[in-house]
């Protein structure tokens, strides 16, 4: 894998023309809680588009999923969650089973996002594939970054042409970007 990434990279940046968009690039599937959507930086022109689909919760029927559900639940009292909320983790107090099965898939799916967006210059367009994100909840447990920007759609030709229009501005923007860097003076402080 390790291999086919670094030759992913190096075609992307032989072939990189800053401002302009690539004529060629690569669609890779990955699963939630992989190497691919936890542990590796697209940043930049490496990855434009995330597309989560679902939410991934832990297997139900699991073992370990139900033992840590158990034990949570076991240890966990109305008290501990009041301290909890008001708190949160620091407060030393378990999270009730179903609290803390949330979590786990709200995690996968946070880390899965940030991949293409690595720094406050870089860009890309996340999709979120999944019709429970048009409730409050499900996207007040997404990163604070990102809440602010969901928006759903319900017809597939009003998305894409917001999509379409997104990529054209940003695009434009890096064009723009990139002809004036090009006029800018070089600073030279070898001539001192």
């Amino acid at each position: 894998f390790d291999k086919l990434l670094n030759s992913y990279r190096q075609l992307m940046k032989k072939d990189r023309n800053d401002g302009a968009p690539l004529a060629r690039g690569a669609i890779m599937f990955a699963v939630y809680r992989g190497k691919v959507s936890e542990g590796i930086d697209f940043s930049d022109h490496l990855c434009r588009t995330i597309v989560n689909i679902g939410i991934p919760y832990p297997a139900f029927k699991d073992v370990k999923v139900i033992l840590k559900r158990g034990y949570n639940d076991s240890y966990c009292t109305p008290q501990s969650q009041r301290q909890y909320q008001q708190q949160g983790s620091s407060s030393g107090q378990l999270l009730s089973g179903s609290k803390w099965y949330d979590i786990q898939a709200f995690r996968a799916i946070n880390q899965a996002l940030g991949r293409c967006l690595r720094h406050k210059m870089d860009w890309g367009a996340i999709i979120l594939l999944e019709s429970r994100f048009s409730h409050p909840w499900n996207v007040s447990q997404l990163s604070k970054w990102i809440r602010n920007y969901v928006q759903v759609y319900n017809e597939f030709s009003e998305a894409k042409a917001e999509l379409d229009d997104f990529y054209d501005r940003r695009i434009q923007h890096d064009k723009v970007s990139c002809d004036i860097a090009e006029h800018l003076p070089v600073d030279d402080d070898d001539d001192e």
